[in-house]
């Protein structure tokens, strides 16, 4: 029985992940109100994205803190929402959480996602960053532990899959423009961490 299994209608959606849910309707809710900030402007700003909360290291440092997490529910472009909402949140954070649970997927999205803010701030102090990609490459990087040391709590075609999206996923973090590599290696580094710390064994049922 496959983890990416399509999860019907929306109540039953709802029902077996309803933390993805949350968070997909969440980061919409900000783009929407990010494109009404951004006005007749056809790209969105580096000033809209800083007055909504994007991780800017001085601004960090001076004591905005909340910019560590803000940060993850803002997006810079149509094509970069829509990727994270889709492949990332919806395909690879819905599986997670329908595997282990709402409350350690929450851990790993939201623990991870900030690890990988941090680690921007760090090493990447002159750049404004934004998006739910170091979250969602938490997430990836637990999916990544399970199909390296825990094999016998999914399938062997998940297991290949999720190496393969793992393997690609970070050839694109290196080759792609514009990407935060600091904020997607921390990301799958932080959920892989956790996968280890909170993904004990076969103590959970994947409900289809």
């Amino acid at each position: 029985m496959s983890i990416f299994t399509e999860y019907g209608s929306l109540q039953t959606f709802f029902k077996r992940a309803p933390i993805t849910a949350i968070l997909l309707i969440s980061n919409s809710l900000l783009f929407l109100i990010t494109l009404v900030f951004n006005g007749t402007n056809l790209y969105i700003t580096s000033d809209t994205l800083i007055k909504l909360g994007g991780i800017e290291s001085s601004l960090v440092y001076s004591g905005q803190y909340y910019r560590l997490l803000s940060g993850m529910f803002l997006h810079a472009s149509i094509e970069h929402f829509f990727g994270n909402m889709i492949i990332g949140i919806y395909a690879l954070g819905g599986s997670l959480e329908r595997m282990v649970g709402s409350v350690k997927y929450s851990i790993i999205y939201f623990f991870g996602g900030l690890f990988a803010s941090y680690l921007v701030i760090i090493f990447n102090p002159n750049t404004l960053t934004v998006g739910a990609s170091g979250a969602i490459f938490a997430a990836l990087g637990a999916l990544f532990f399970v199909s390296m040391f825990k094999k016998e709590l999914i399938s062997e075609s998940d297991r290949k899959t999720i190496i393969i999206l793992f393997a690609l996923q970070i050839l694109f973090t290196f080759i792609g423009q514009n990407i935060s590599i600091v904020g997607h290696l921390g990301g799958a580094l932080g959920g892989f961490i956790l996968g280890f710390l909170l993904i004990k064994g076969n103590t959970f049922k994947i409900v289809n």
